[in-house]
């Protein structure tokens, strides 16, 4: 087979060779525009008869014998075997070399970044490490992930893979990678132990050895949770003691599982979960009736005006505060409670049962502020009185024109007792302090 070289130089040519002038295809292409030879050799810079003697020995001997050349290279596949094949070997060869020294090869890590195939950590990586020390605890997937605010299927990737532990499989082989590792591979080996094969598990519940068992002390709050509910409590209220969602409560008392039994096919078989609660208990839970949604509002609404029955006489705002529930639910059941003749309103806006007297005086006003103020000046007089108004100012932290504003108002409510320059405050005050 002949060689192929592509040259401008004219000098002595092996005849075994193919000698390709590079001004070949330009020529080739002006002379198929319909210029003359003498124009192309001008356009091109080359001597007229040097370009000719070209072109002509291109035409007789180095194009058959390229044709020659190509037709036997596909009629072969000589170009495809020669390069797929080894590329291939040589790509796969290199990687093993480097796998083994510990570049990493593999799919995106969580808490890594991948930088000419090594692992670099970033800033997930204290969250990765959060949730295998999490699992480790013996925490479940489901409340590790909340705790993180990752997914489910996020803490499981976490949880299965090695990397974390310093290792990757590549082609089916464990290598050890160069990076740091957040866990052992004892740790690593407890994980998969106490979550085993996967699946959700209930609350207080622990994967240990392909088992779901209960953890210290989730046997009481089980019993617990069903006692509450046998007393008809919500299961609102007893997600609020326990911690819970009410869904996960409900879920809890409809689950079967946690007796160790469970139906299948109309017969009971073990159910995988260690016993929380006897089958008894657990039917008798079943027969409570469920509380509609308009029954828990109208239930919560009941409750709330107890409370603030209880708290009269009181300003609005005094029982946003300590009831903790919104203006507009306080002032929803208000509106109630006046309509069934239950609470009256004095002009100031306190509020008072509708067969109690007003107290002639109170510490607090209408507004929450104002009561702050007035509540610093008595506390003030109480523990260091009688003082001068700018040193009421200067004890209580308050602005001058504010203390000078409410102490005039608290002498004429008799809370306050002046003499001279000087303020003292009043038993009645002191009662009022101490009733509180």
């Amino acid at each position: 087979m002949s060689e192929i070289h592509i040259s401008e130089s004219y000098g002595l040519r092996d005849k075994d060779r193919i000698w390709i002038d590079p001004s070949i295809l330009d020529a080739l292409r002006l002379l198929a525009q319909g210029k003359s030879i003498t124009d192309v050799a001008s356009m091109l810079s080359k001597d007229r008869s040097n370009l000719s003697r070209t072109l002509k020995k291109f035409r007789e001997q180095d194009y058959p014998k390229l044709c020659a050349f190509l037709d036997a290279i596909r009629k072969e596949g000589l170009l495809e075997k020669s390069s797929l094949k080894e590329r291939k070997k040589k790509a796969l060869e290199s990687r093993i070399r480097e796998a083994e020294k510990g570049h990493y090869y593999g799919p995106p890590v969580f808490g890594y970044s991948i930088r000419y195939g090594r692992l670099v950590e970033n800033e997930n990586l204290k969250r990765a490490e959060r949730v295998l020390r999490g699992l480790l605890a013996g925490k479940r997937p489901m409340e590790v992930a909340r705790e993180n605010d990752l997914s489910l299927n996020q803490v499981y990737r976490i949880r299965r893979n090695r990397v974390y532990m310093g290792e990757f499989v590549f082609l089916g082989k464990i290598y050890r990678g160069s990076w740091k590792q957040l866990i052992t591979a004892e740790e690593w080996n407890e994980i998969q132990r106490k979550i085993g094969t996967g699946g959700l598990l209930l609350p207080g519940y622990e994967w240990r050895d392909g088992k779901r068992v209960l953890k210290p002390g989730a046997r009481e709050m089980y019993q617990e949770i069903f006692r509450m509910r046998l007393k008809k409590e919500t299961c609102e209220k007893i997600g609020y003691k326990m911690g819970l969602s009410r869904q996960t409560i409900e879920k809890i008392i409809r689950d079967r599982r946690i007796t160790g039994r469970m139906e299948v096919d109309g017969k009971l078989v073990d159910s995988g979960f260690e016993q929380a609660v006897d089958e008894e208990t657990w039917k008798a839970a079943q027969k409570v009736k469920a509380q509609t949604r308009a029954e828990r509002r109208a239930e919560e609404s009941r409750e709330l005006r107890q409370r603030i029955m209880g708290l009269m006489p009181a300003f609005r705002w005094e029982l946003v505060e300590k009831t903790g529930a919104s203006k507009s639910r306080i002032e929803h059941n208000i509106g109630r409670l006046k309509k069934e003749k239950m609470l009256k309103q004095r002009e100031d806006g306190l509020l008072q049962k509708a067969w109690e007297p007003f107290p002639e005086r109170r510490v607090e006003t209408a507004r929450k502020s104002w009561s702050v103020k007035r509540r610093k000046i008595l506390e003030v007089l109480l523990a260091e009185g009688p003082l001068t108004q700018a040193e009421i100012a200067h004890r209580t932290g308050l602005p001058y024109n504010n203390v000078k504003w409410n102490v005039p108002r608290l002498v004429s409510e008799g809370l306050v007792l002046r003499k001279n320059d000087e303020f003292q405050i009043s038993e009645y005050a002191v009662a009022l302090l101490k009733a509180r």
